[in-house]
């Protein structure tokens, strides 16, 4: 809900305006200097189950953006996993931990109802994948989630390649690399 000034109070608040930006400017400006202290230093990054962490630096050394923000070795992944639906549609090979392609599928922007979208597996796929059949998939909380029209649903998540695991990991990964 917007606050609309009546008409009648529209001068005293502009004339209220100036005395509030002089008064109020040196607390905010405080505010901010003091936030700005105790920012510096390490932050973790984690997702939600903690599953992966990753720390950064907040450092007082300034750059054009703000702040220097070192990330530690080995943390490029801290990237944004965060996809949007647009940018998983098109093709996908599921791969073995080997790097063995076991199957081809099509993520669509057909709606199949309920959030869904269709995919389409391609001929020739593992029979555990042929069987499993994929129909539908959606994007939720941050997984691909697949699933067939029996129940079924297969979740994959983002890891540190770019790629998509199947989860839980087994020591024969199922992987989702885009095509």
């Amino acid at each position: 809900m917007r606050f609309r000034p009546r008409l009648a109070f529209l001068p005293a608040a502009l004339l209220a305006l100036p005395v509030l930006l002089v008064v109020g400017s040196p607390a905010r400006s405080q505010d901010a200097a003091t936030l700005k202290k105790e920012m510096i230093g390490q932050w973790e990054l984690s997702t939600t189950e903690r599953s992966k962490t990753c720390v950064l630096t907040l450092k007082p050394d300034a750059t054009p953006q703000g702040l220097k923000l070192e990330l530690e070795a080995g943390c490029a992944a801290a990237r944004s996993l965060a996809k949007s639906m647009d940018q998983m549609i098109g093709d996908w090979a599921m791969v073995r931990g080997n790097g063995n392609t076991i199957c081809g599928l099509t993520l669509t922007n057909n709606d199949a109802g309920n959030d869904n979208f269709q995919v389409f597996l391609k001929p020739k796929c593992d029979p555990a994948i042929a069987n499993f059949a994929p129909t539908q998939w959606r994007l939720e909380r941050g997984q691909i989630m697949l699933m067939s029209d029996r129940g079924d649903t297969w979740r994959f998540e983002a890891d540190d390649n770019a790629q998509w695991r199947l989860v839980p990991d087994t020591a024969d990964p199922l992987i989702l690399v885009r095509q």
